[in-house]
């Protein structure tokens, strides 16, 4: 075998391992894509168990923002609707301490007590 030939097989093999990963990358952003907003209202709804969320779909726009799109939230026991928005939009911060609560906002004093 000419060392040509050894140089196209060794480039093919590096195309065809770009393309594997490419399609892979795709893959795994369609799957996140669908089934982000499943996640986000299942988790919701098992915090909450007298509510019911449902959201048609979520995106993730940069590294610390989430959008939900055409939000319902209902009350389980006589399915009136609390909360109906076409768009809702969270931000959250990796670096964020873990004991602090998603929806608080502020900073907590040697008491426990979160100020503004």
């Amino acid at each position: 075998m000419s060392k040509p030939s050894r140089i196209r097989r060794v480039v093919r093999w590096c195309a065809w391992g770009l393309v594997f990963l490419l399609v892979a990358g795709a893959g795994g952003m369609w799957w996140a894509h669908r089934h982000l907003a499943k996640l986000i209202v299942g988790s919701f709804n098992r915090t909450y168990p007298g509510l019911e969320m449902t959201a048609k779909a979520a995106v993730l726009s940069g590294f610390d923002e989430l959008a939900l799109k055409s939000v319902r939230v209902r009350v389980r026991l006589d399915g009136s609707e609390v909360l109906r928005v076409p768009a809702a939009t969270m931000h959250f911060h990796p670096d964020r301490r873990r004991d602090e609560r998603p929806g608080e906002s502020g900073h907590r004093d040697e008491s426990g007590c979160l100020s503004a």
